[in-house]
This record gives C-alpha cells, structure tokens and sequence, in this order.
C-alpha cells in the first residue's frame, strides 16, 4: 500500500478553502481599498490562527467520522477509514 500525508493534511484542505478573487481587492465600511486581496473564503486561514493546531486537530478529525471497512468493494479491511460524508458541510 502506498500511503502520502499530504492526503489527510490541512494543507490539501487548504486548496479549496483558501479561495480568494485576484481582481478584487477587499475594502473596509466606508468601501476604502485596503490594498489585499479579497477572501471569499478564509476557512483554512482561520484554523491556522486558531488553537486547533497545537491540539493536533485538524480538518479530517473534525469533519470526517471514522469507520471501519473495505476502502473499495472487495478489497482490504481498515480499521480507520474517513468517511467522506463532510459533517457540518452545507
């Protein structure tokens, strides 16, 4: 089997949700550039700067149950599979 952390990491979360729009900066109330760029989504920004790091959470441990089965029909028996189904998703 091969395995890569890079799968379970924050960091392939990251590819989705760190979305920003590169020709829009963002503006403060009185709609003044502010000179970065405008966030669409911030969600891997904002576990970064949370506490969950230095707890050793992350995105899957939250947001994927775990289970025990074949990862494909016929095959291998794990004992900690992520189950994809998003919890807290929209």
């Amino acid at each position: 089997m091969v395995t890569d952390s890079y799968v379970s990491s924050p960091e392939l979360c990251a590819v989705c949700h760190s979305l920003f729009n590169p020709s829009e900066n963002a503006h403060d109330a009185d709609e003044n550039d502010l000179g970065i760029r405008y966030y669409e989504q911030r969600t891997y920004e904002e576990w970064v700067d949370s506490v969950y790091p230095s707890q050793d959470r992350t995105c899957i441990t939250c947001h994927m149950s775990r289970a025990t089965g074949p990862a494909v029909r016929d095959g291998d028996e794990y004992t900690d599979l992520a189950v994809h189904n998003f919890v807290g998703g929209n």
